[in-house]
């Protein structure tokens, strides 16, 4: 007879954060912006703004490896410049909204 456990966090889900600088210089350091624990969302959709109001990435699963903003691709098409992002982590949470600035030299 095998009995179940449950085991639960009993301090829930960690807090995500967004590191607000990056240097897309492909030397494989900060060349994407890093959402800590965002991997704990896995319904997350990021959204990324210029600083008209452009959109200029949304995905669905942000997860800083192979869904990530900005591509070797798209870095080499933006400007050095602060953007926005919005982020809803898929849970029903308050929407975050904040700034990145990304640094190319």
């Amino acid at each position: 007879v095998i009995n179940a456990i449950d085991i639960t966090d009993v301090n829930g889900l960690c807090e995500v954060k967004v590191f607000n600088g990056i240097s897309a210089n492909a030397d494989g350091v900060n060349d994407v912006m890093i959402i800590e624990n965002i991997e704990e969302y896995p319904n997350n959709k990021v959204t990324v703004f210029n600083r008209w109001g452009q959109l200029v990435f949304e995905k669905k699963g942000y997860n800083n490896t192979d869904i990530v903003w900005p591509t070797a691709d798209e870095a080499s098409k933006l400007n050095s410049n602060t953007y926005f992002y919005v982020i809803d982590l898929g849970n029903g949470s308050k929407i975050m909204k904040g700034w990145v600035e990304l640094i190319k030299n």
